[in-house]
């Protein structure tokens, strides 16, 4: 076989399996739910953790991403789940929580 033929050959079977992995992708991506809710630990443990929505994106070098699905409202949950913490937590004494 000549190096031509070689390199050729390797083209055909690099197209294939990329076409085959693009196809894979494209059936196992039809079977994810976006956006998905999840709780990551943002607050303090004690402290019960918003939940929100994320979405997950792909790069076209097939590096993935997570990015938040609602612009940031988790801190106003997670501000007030402190405060009622706090206001918990600290009844009986001489303590005023603002929030």
């Amino acid at each position: 076989m000549t190096q031509r033929e070689i390199r050729r050959l390797d083209e055909l079977m690099d197209g294939a399996l990329t076409e085959r992995f693009n196809y894979e992708m494209e059936r196992v991506l039809q079977n994810v739910f976006d956006p998905v809710e999840l709780t990551p630990l943002r607050t303090f443990h004690e402290v019960e953790q918003p939940s929100n929505p994320f979405v997950l994106r792909f790069s076209e070098n097939a590096q993935a991403a997570l990015f938040e699905g609602d612009g940031g409202a988790w801190m106003l949950t997670a501000v007030e789940n402190i405060r009622a913490w706090l206001a918990d937590a600290l009844t009986g004494y001489n303590v005023e929580v603002i929030a």
